[in-house]
């Protein structure tokens, strides 16, 4: 039980970042179909949908994974224009204020730069007109006090900005290539978290973990004592291990292992991605010949 704690430590970790994404991601998707009066029902099921194929995309072995990867390519499209949806919505009317901001603080100061040509024009003599023009000004000053011009995105243009610096690239186009990558970052990444950590949380694990060290023996083992200690150890993924462990040659190993295959003594069984030899049960009081 001990050497699996780390193990179950770490698959509660990565399923906790998973359910974070999946919620993330949730939440993305609602605020969309809220904003646009849609059914919220259908997104949170394309949503589970593609976290679960990305899931059974790694469970599955060779040819059977890809109709998970053709299902989880098509949900992560629907579930990433979903969330777009919403950050753009957003992001256009965060710059819609912006630009309506600086458009009157524009206008305000034609405005200004108009009156006080005015005022200069007939204030040369003191008079009515004079004084109705200096207060024109005045209050066209105290308008634009609380304004000021604003920048339609500022974090784009900043981030346009250094890239620009350290690269020479063009500032122009990068602004845009960043305010189209900024609506996607968001749902690409919390889409693809959940579907990594949750499929990484819900890999198998494996049934024994074989913990000893080969031994340092100064003789070659005999057929029998490798396999009275083969039964001890139950388990091993490599023939090179037991060559070490009973200093013979790795093709001695080989003919062992096919000589107790044939006998129905241990079987080749996959555990994840590697295949390894185990003992069957019914062969740990049978005798190598």
């Amino acid at each position: 039980m001990v050497a699996y704690l780390p193990i179950i430590l770490g698959r509660v970790v990565l399923l906790a970042c998973g359910c974070v994404c999946l919620y993330g991601t949730v939440s993305l998707v609602l605020e969309d179909a809220g904003a646009h009066g849609s059914d919220a029902q259908l997104p949170v099921i394309i949503v589970l949908v593609t976290v679960a194929s990305m899931i059974m995309y790694h469970r599955a072995h060779r040819w059977g994974k890809l109709p998970f990867a053709v299902v989880a390519a098509l949900g992560s499209m629907c579930v990433i224009y979903s969330g777009m949806g919403r950050i753009a919505d957003a992001t256009e009317q965060r710059t819609s204020a912006n630009l309506a901001t600086t458009l009157k603080y524009q206008e305000y100061e034609n405005q200004l730069k108009e009156a006080k040509a005015e005022a200069k024009q007939e204030c040369h003599r003191q008079g009515t007109e004079c004084n109705k023009r200096r207060a024109h000004v005045v209050s066209l000053t105290e308008k634009m006090t609380g304004l000021a011009p604003v920048a339609l995105n500022p974090k784009v243009d900043a981030a346009a900005g250094f890239i620009a610096l350290l690269t020479r690239a063009d500032e122009t186009w990068l602004r845009e290539v960043i305010s189209k990558f900024e609506k996607l970052l968001a749902p690409l990444l919390l889409d693809l978290g959940a579907g990594a950590f949750l499929a990484s949380a819900c890999k198998p694990i494996p049934r024994q973990l074989t913990t000893l060290a080969p031994a340092k023996v100064s003789t070659s083992y005999t057929q029998e004592e490798a396999w009275q200690d083969f039964m001890r150890l139950r388990t091993s993924g490599s023939d090179t291990f037991l060559a070490e462990r009973w200093n013979v040659e790795a093709p001695t190993v080989s003919k062992w292992m096919r000589k107790w295959r044939e006998q129905e003594r241990i079987e080749r069984q996959r555990d994840g991605k590697q295949m390894v030899t185990v003992l069957i049960p019914q062969a740990r009081d049978s005798r190598a010949v």
